[in-house]
């Protein structure tokens, strides 16, 4: 009765479950795909939905205000999607069927990965159809994995990472944000349009740290900016991000692309500020962050926030043009009910929060799920095609809060209409202007990609950008800093780097890290540096000088000399001497028959005729006198006269017949022959006699003397173990972890007048030093450049990262660490004190607590020659410090640092380098080109006393088992470890030079000896003197044992070939019988006397030997160990006396003449 239709009423008919009575057909019909049969009718289900945000950074930590937003757009997205509201998506109704419904799960992922792969586990448990997520890339990554087990599309609306894009390993990823290989290009291209064209990198070590550090440098490689270093820290890590920012700052960089996020942002600032690395300084962040709400996790907030004036942030942002003030309204006015979403209950009590430019990206990743679903539908249980949805959601298109929302075919975003734009903080003061009152983030400028884009300023003048140091705003951009490399100098006229000119060498400003050249010291000379060469200052060799800022040493002229290396000026020959030639190190003495009275002489004046000088070095022409033998001629005060025949005169300058007399020998001849009745048996004899008591005399001296030179060569090699010539110098741990490497390479000068190390004087300073709770870390490597000394940033990197293990090692300890390395801890201006510190090396490395090998994998700057363990290990000086080190501490205390990890050497390390002078070294390599000695000469002593300090001490039952190992190594191998001789090499010519000699083995026999010097003395001289009775006769091996009496002065003399001349001359002596020493008697009565005595003379004054406990007579000393002994002595079958040892005292006394009993 209601209807006024005359229609009739039609039977319904009961349907099957799934089913619905359709009033077209008047029939039973399935649902369309997409709908099921709820209560007789078809309805859509609804779309279940995953969204992870990370709302705390922490296990029970507080929300996060600035995350909190990203999680209230999530909720605004889907009250719009389910309500139709096009505000911000115009053409909803027609992307969304009428009865869709969205149900969305918010989750906190505590931006920990495992949270977030839990979360979507249990999503897929439940069947849910997509996930929404992740912000930080690192968290995504894990998080995309778990997705693709049950195939479940993830949508991506903050991680930029672009090892994200690899969809072999992300294949259900899609994102609605601009990845970061796109970014990175338009970023370099954005700073470039601003004037830069250098930059640094310091990046968090995680994956978007990583992927967008190596973005920006590949991209700026293809754009041609340079990329000075890429520095890495650990998230949380306050050290190793100052490490890493001291790299950054060692560069010199001006603009500094900082990656990094939240709480490191805060890190960073910290460290940047301690290192003076803020005003003038350009931070660059690549992503939008609010550094008020950074700043507000400082301690001085304030502080914090002035500091940070003038950094940039930047990032891909479509929401230009005031977009994003509209968007946020949108957000802002937005009924709160609207947003109570799973998640978010209680949250939103103060509001969202304001947006960042993520927020626009979450929102569209909502409707991107819910289009998709939309278009795909839902299957009667629920279930969606995840496939069919994977596609469909790579295929929407549709304007949305980011604007244009397009996807490539890999669900990567069309990033052609999206803009860089880059915010600049400026200071927010408060209303008197007094004092800054926070930091706002100002849009400033906008790139935009492709041909018709480029650089646009955002406002006028009154939108000028505010630049780090607080200065007024301007439009003029800080230009770029030119570093030049060391060794180069900045030319003010042609602003390139140019080599140091002859007479400088390069040194780093302590001010400002700058290079710069210096005139070389007086003394010292430097060429004009080639390619792939350091300018080098070099001491001036003897016989020449410099003056301050020398290219080149100059000779000294005929009549001057230098005599020592170093000389600034020469020096004019006294009277007495002369110079004949240029280049001469010493002034020759006028000789016996000439002399010189005055200076800078270049020859001396000859006496008279016939006529000598009293001695030699006579200014004189007074000084010239007859020679013994004659008189001063009366009649010409220049004429001298022969006295007679068997007749002369007692010495030189007689001047007068009646100063004429008998000769000795004569006299001595006419005595015996009225003693004996014949001269010639009495005169065989006594000769005999004397001769042999003064080569027993001369042998005893020469043994003296030789184990005097040995223990003067051991106490010399013991006094570089136990002497420092120069004090040992130290670095803390935790100033050396923040130092710029540019102010590290300004060197040990720059470093010690800013009053940054630690001098320690002598051993005992250096015990107490220890004693008060430190250690010391001695850093052993090779260097790889010739023009920037020390370390390069691989080598400092390793450095750094070894310093940071054993610097919390000690403190877990409750010790700390210092460091000693070479270029800090050793003088490098003055030639005169390195060579100090350069002597005392191995006093350092024993003192050192630890030793790091420094051997990451890099290559040589100039050579490029790979550079790691093997070429670390092949090197003579890091032998030589490792095995001095190993002598004293151990192996266990000797590490190895490359660029993957801290490690104990292996087991075998100390063979590898025990033979130390096997292997490289520089000056053998050059050849020697200034013909000195080799460093392999200046070596031996140290090691030398080395080896002997570790013999006595375990003599002594002082070293501990690994220390005995090490000894036990040299003593098996000393034949490799200490090599007689070695190869010299200049100019192509070859010779082979004495290294050690037989010094150890004479020093082995000494210590297994005794240890008591004086028995040793005796000892050896008996030893010594029975073996000289078996050598082979010879007639002129009495004067070849004299000549061997004066040692090599240069410490290097063969002690074992003067042994056995000394064997050879006796035997040719005595082994002659009686019927040759008639024949020989005459030559030797005139030569003999005289030459040992000169000998005697010569071996006393170079080798002064220990007063003998026993009285001498006539100046010849007789040891304890002979005074009341008897010896035989057999001249011949025939021929045999005996004459105790006072009795042989029959030479006369001091002029040499023979005498008689």
């Amino acid at each position: 009765g209601g209807q006024r239709a005359w229609t009739l009423p039609v039977q319904v008919l009961a349907c099957p479950r799934g089913q619905v009575f359709s009033g077209s057909s008047l029939q039973c019909e399935r649902c369309p795909p997409g709908t099921a049969e709820q209560g007789g009718a078809c309805v859509r289900f609804h779309a279940n939905l995953g969204v992870i945000v990370p709302l705390t950074w922490e296990v029970g930590g507080p929300v996060e205000s600035w995350a909190l937003p990203w999680a209230a757009v999530a909720a605004l997205a889907t009250y719009h999607v389910n309500h139709k509201v096009e505000t911000l998506v115009p053409r909803a109704r027609e992307l969304l069927p009428a009865d869709f419904r969205l149900i969305v799960d918010i989750k906190d992922s505590q931006a920990l990965p495992t949270v977030a792969v839990g979360h979507a586990v249990q999503w897929n448990e439940q069947g849910t159809h997509a996930v929404i997520g992740s912000y930080r890339s690192a968290v995504t990554g894990p998080l995309a994995l778990a997705a693709s087990i049950e195939a479940t599309p993830l949508i991506v609306w903050a991680a930029s990472a672009s090892s994200l894009a690899d969809r072999s390993v992300y294949p259900t990823l899609s994102r609605t944000n601009i990845h970061d290989g796109s970014f990175a290009k338009q970023l370099v291209r954005s700073l470039q349009a601003l004037g830069w064209n250098r930059a640094a990198i310091v990046y968090l070590d995680d994956e978007w740290g990583r992927g967008f550090s190596q973005n920006f440098g590949s991209a700026a490689t293809e754009e041609g900016m340079e990329i000075l270093i890429s520095a890495d820290f650990a998230l949380g890590s306050a050290a190793d991000t100052e490490v890493a920012v001291s790299r950054v700052g060692s560069t010199g960089a001006r603009v500094i692309l900082l990656v990094a996020y939240g709480n490191e942002v805060l890190n960073v600032y910290a460290a940047a500020k301690k290192l003076d690395l803020l005003a003038d300084y350009l931070w660059v962040i690549p992503f939008d962050i609010d550094l008020q709400a950074v700043a507000s996790g400082s301690a001085d907030q304030e502080a914090t926030r002035a500091g940070m004036v003038g950094w940039i942030s930047c990032f891909p942002d479509p929401m230009y043009d005031n977009r994003m003030a509209w968007f946020q309204e949108q957000l802002a006015s937005a009924p709160r009910h609207h947003l109570n979403h799973s998640g978010l209950e209680g949250l939103l009590g103060d509001g969202p929060g304001v947006c960042d430019s993520y927020c626009p990206f979450m929102y569209d990743a909502v409707w991107t799920v819910a289009i998709a679903v939309g278009r795909v539908g839902v299957a009667e249980d629920g279930s969606v095609d995840k496939a069919a949805l994977l596609k469909a959601i790579r295929e929407v298109e549709f304007e949305g809060a980011s604007r244009q929302v397009r996807y490539d075919s890999s669900g990567e975003r069309d990033e052609s209409e999206t803009p860089v734009i880059l915010k600049n903080a400026r200071a927010i003061t408060t209303d008197d202007g007094r004092r800054a009152a926070g930091v706002a983030m100002v849009e400033t400028w906008q790139w935009w990609p492709g041909e018709s884009g480029g650089l646009k300023r955002v406002g006028g003048d009154e939108n000028a950008p505010v630049w780090p140091g607080g200065g007024a705003p301007t439009w003029t951009v800080p230009p770029d800093r030119i570093i030049c490399p060391l060794g180069t100098v900045l030319s003010q006229l042609s602003l390139e780097c140019e080599a140091c000119p002859p007479g400088t060498r390069p040194v780093i400003s302590p001010l400002d890290n700058h290079p710069s050249c210096v005139n070389c010291p007086a003394g010292t000379h430097s060429f004009s540096a080639g390619p792939g060469e350091l300018a080098v200052c070099q001491l001036c060799q003897p016989g020449s000088a410099a003056e301050e800022g020398a290219a080149e040493c100059t000779l000294c002229p005929a009549g001057s000399a230098a005599d020592a290396p170093g000389q600034e000026r020469c020096t004019a020959c006294p009277p007495g001497s002369a110079a004949s030639e240029r280049g001469q190190e010493l002034c020759s003495p006028c000789g016996q028959a000439s002399f010189q009275n005055a200076t800078a002489s270049t020859a001396c004046r000859s006496c008279p005729a016939g006529m000598v000088t009293v001695a030699p070095n006579s200014r004189d022409e007074a000084a010239c006198v007859c020679p013994v033998g004659s008189y001063l001629d009366g009649d010409d005060s220049r004429r001298c006269r022969q006295c007679k025949a068997l007749w002369t005169t007692r010495d030189k300058g007689a001047r007068s017949a009646g100063e004429c007399e008998l000769k000795d020998s004569t006299r001595s001849m006419i005595i015996a022959a009225a003693v004996c009745g014949t001269a010639v048996p009495c005169a065989l004899l006594a000769a005999y006699h004397a001769m042999k008591s003064r080569v027993r005399k001369a042998e005893a001296e020469l043994q003296r003397a030789m184990d005097s030179e040995m223990k003067r060569r051991l106490d010399a090699a013991m006094a570089t173990l136990r002497d420092m010539n120069h004090s040992m110098v130290l670095l803390s741990s935790a100033y050396f972890l923040r130092v710029p490497a540019a102010k590290l390479r300004g060197l040990h000068e720059t470093l010690r007048n800013e009053g940054m190390l630690v001098f320690l004087d002598c051993h005992e300073q250096i015990v107490e030093f220890k004693r008060a709770g430190t250690e010391i870390l001695f850093f052993s490597y090779e260097w790889l450049s010739f023009q920037q000394p020390g370390p390069n940033d691989v080598q400092l990197a390793a450095m750094r990262a070894a310093a940071l293990t054993f610097d919390r090692e000690c403190k877990a300890r409750g010790r700390e660490l210092f460091i000693w390395l070479d270029i800090v801890s050793i003088p490098q201006i003055s030639p005169a004190l390195k060579d100090l510190a350069v002597n005392s090396l191995y006093a350092y490395a024993s003192c050192a607590d630890h030793m790091v090998i420094i051997a990451p994998d890099s290559r040589h700057a100039n050579t490029g020659h790979v550079a790691n363990l093997d070429t670390a290990a092949s090197r003579v000086w890091l032998r030589a410090e490792q095995v001095s080190h190993m002598a004293h501490a151990g192996i266990s205390s000797l590490h190895v640092q490359t660029q993957d990890s801290l490690e104990p050497v292996p087991a075998e390390w100390l063979s590898r380098v025990a033979p130390i002078f096997d292997g490289d070294m520089t000056c053998c390599r050059l050849q020697h080109p200034s013909a000195g000695r080799c460093d392999k000469e200046k070596l031996m002593t140290p090691i030398l006393g080395l080896y002997y300090d570790l013999r006595c001490k375990a003599l002594r039952g002082e070293l501990c088992a690994e220390r005995t190992a090490v000894l036990d190594h040299l003593v098996k191998h000393k034949h490799d470890v200490f090599p007689a001789t070695f190869e010299y090499v200049h100019a192509g010519e070859r010779q082979r030079r004495e290294l050690f000699g037989d010094i150890i083995s004479r020093a082995d026999k000494h210590l297994e000896g005794n240890d008591d010097d004086q028995t040793w003395r005796a000892r050896g001289a008996s030893i010594d003197h029975d073996a000289a009775h078996n050598g082979p006769g010879g007639d002129p091996a009495i004067h070849q044992m004299l000549a061997t009496l004066t040692l090599n002065q240069n410490g290097n003399g063969t002690f074992r070939q003067n042994k056995e001349r000394i064997a050879n001359s006796r035997a040719a002596m005595l082994g002659r019988g009686s019927g040759g020493l008639a024949a020989w008697m005459s030559s030797f009565t005139s030569s003999f006397a005289g030459s040992i005595s000169a000998a005697r003379r010569r071996t006393s004054e170079e080798h002064p030997r220990p007063a003998s406990p026993v009285a001498t007579s006539g100046g010849h000393g007789v040891s304890a160990a002979r005074a009341d002994k008897r010896a035989s002595v057999t001249a011949s079958s025939d021929i045999v006396s005996t004459v105790s040892m006072p009795e042989a005292r029959l030479m006369g006394g001091g002029r040499g003449e023979v005498g008689v009993v």
